[in-house]
Parts: structure tokens; C-alpha cells; sequence
């Protein structure tokens, strides 16, 4: 099967008029995980890298990234809150 391209006049110049491009499913892993983007004050993100630090050298001299100080420190705080709270707590 031929790719079908044409060409369309348009008033700002020539369209290459071509098929779409087939989405990416995603993964399982994908759907279950999110991304979430936020902003972080300087002194708490220093403490991240600093407990990311302490992390890598209790793993056996590991560097780790940042993010995973953050998904630790994310975790305990979430068990506390919903303990305090009354909510499902650890998990």
C-alpha cells in the first residue's frame, strides 16, 4: 500500500495533507501512575537532596534522585495524616 500524500492550496502556503499518526497506547504502569507537577520552596527541596543523600549512602553509597527522597518522605507523611485523621492509613 502506497503512503498518500497530497497537496493542498492553501492561502498561507502548501499543506502537505498526510494521515494521522497512530496514538501510543499506554502501558499498565503508565495508567497507574501519575505525574504531578508543583511548585517547591528552595529550603525544602535542599532538604530533599539532602535526605536523597543520606538514602544513597544507606543503600550502599547509591546516588538516588531527589524524587525518590520525595516519594518516601510523600508516603510517611500521607500514613500520618490519615492516622491523625482517621482515614485508611498505611497501606
Amino acid at each position: 500500500m502506497h503512503n498518500v500524500r497530497l497537496r493542498i492550496l492553501h492561502p498561507y502556503g502548501t499543506v502537505l495533507a498526510m494521515p494521522a499518526k497512530k496514538k501510543a497506547t499506554m502501558t499498565q504502569d503508565a495508567v497507574k501512575d501519575a505525574t504531578m507537577t508543583f511548585r517547591m520552596p528552595a529550603a525544602e527541596r535542599a532538604r530533599l537532596v539532602a535526605l536523597a543523600a543520606l538514602m544513597g549512602e544507606r543503600a550502599g553509597g547509591i546516588p538516588l534522585p531527589e524524587s525518590y527522597a520525595l516519594r518516601a518522605a510523600l508516603k510517611r507523611g500521607l500514613d500520618a495524616l490519615e492516622a491523625e485523621l482517621g482515614g485508611k492509613g498505611k497501606r
